[in-house]
């Protein structure tokens, strides 16, 4: 979830200057963590054998998104990051 979070935020903020500030909502997270989880352990399974329900990768999707929304859900300041000393 991490990644794919991430992945969509960087794109987002990638389009326009406007929305380098943007950030995902806490109750879009959550939406988009129910949704993966339904589709992948619910929806899959039924119709592909290969995919197993497993309850276990729920509370991961839940850990990863709570992972991201407390320390990658950031806006895009690029002036601050090359202008810090590493």
């Amino acid at each position: 979830m991490p990644i794919f979070l991430k992945t969509a935020l960087i794109l987002i903020q990638s389009f326009n200057d406007k929305w380098k500030k943007n950030i995902i909502l806490k109750r879009d997270i959550i939406i988009i963590t129910l949704l993966t989880g339904a589709y992948f352990e619910l929806i899959l399974p039924v119709f592909d054998h290969r995919f197993t329900n497993d309850p276990i990768d729920l509370l991961a999707y839940s850990l990863g998104s709570l992972f991201f929304a407390f320390f990658l859900n950031k806006p895009l300041n690029l002036k601050v990051r090359l202008n810090s000393n590493f």
